[in-house]
Formats: structure tokens, sequence, C-alpha cells
């Protein structure tokens, strides 16, 4: 029998947890900022993440995920643009003492790229230096026996 979820999909105008049943490798379009609050309710302003794919929901950004986007791009929004992340379902997220699960973003590992380490080449001695002492004698250099 196929999941209650995948058969009745979440009709949210936005992303739900129900909707990311995998972690999905996604690149950030747009951030903007939305008032998603319900009908009849105080304003609510939250960040949106709006992504390359046209049939991706946008994904509205709680405090953790918002604080998360800072910490892996900066506070600066226009950094977060064209960057590739991880959303998945974390079944552990609390909310008001329950345990609901919700969505989490992570940086994409595979998006990073090492910055190249230049090899390290010894400088030449000057003329009039004292060699430096490497801690290696030769005559040091014997077999010891070990247990």
């Amino acid at each position: 029998m196929p999941n209650i979820h995948e058969m009745v999909p979440s009709t949210s105008k936005y992303l739900a947890k129900d909707d990311v049943p995998q972690p999905m490798r996604v690149t950030v379009a747009n951030v903007t900022a939305e008032n998603v609050a319900r009908d009849n309710e105080p304003a609510e302003i939250k960040a949106i993440l709006t992504f390359d794919s046209p049939t991706m929901k946008p994904m509205v950004l709680n405090k953790t995920n918002q604080n998360t986007m800072e910490a892996l791009y900066g506070p600066m929004t226009e950094n977060w643009l064209n960057r590739t992340i991880i959303i998945y379902n974390d079944p552990t997220i609390q909310m008001q003492g329950r345990i609901t699960g919700g969505l989490r973003l992570r940086m994409d590992q595979a998006a990073v790229t090492p910055a190249p380490v230049p090899p390290v080449v010894p400088a030449a001695p000057q003329a009039g230096s004292t060699p430096i002492d490497t801690g290696y004698h030769a005559e040091f250099d014997d077999d010891i026996p070990f247990g």
C-alpha cells in the first residue's frame, strides 16, 4: 500500500515535511520576505526561499533554518543565491513539546570545492646563514627492536 502522504500530497503553497520524503538537493534562486500569517491573524513576516526548479514549492524559513543559512553563507541574502543546499525531513524536531518532525537545511558537501593547496617548496639557504637542525641525525638511524 502507498504512503498516505504520497496518495494525498500537501496542498500548502509552501514546502512541507511531507513534500520531502528523501533529502533533496536544491539551488536557491531567490530570497524574499512574505507575510505567512493565516487569515485574521497578526502579520508574521518570514524569509522565503525559492528554488531554480519551477515545480519546487517555496520554503518558509523558520528561525532555525534562517540561522543555518546565515551560518553557512552570511547575513546578506544575495550571498545565498545560486547556492546548492540539501533540504531534509528531520523526524526529531519538536514543537510545543511534541515530536512533529520538520524540514532542516544543510550544506551540500558535493558542491564544496576545496581550495587547492600550493606545494611546499623549501627555501634555498641564503649565503652566510646557519642550517636549521631538523632533528634528524644519520648516526642515530638504526633498528631498535621493540616487543
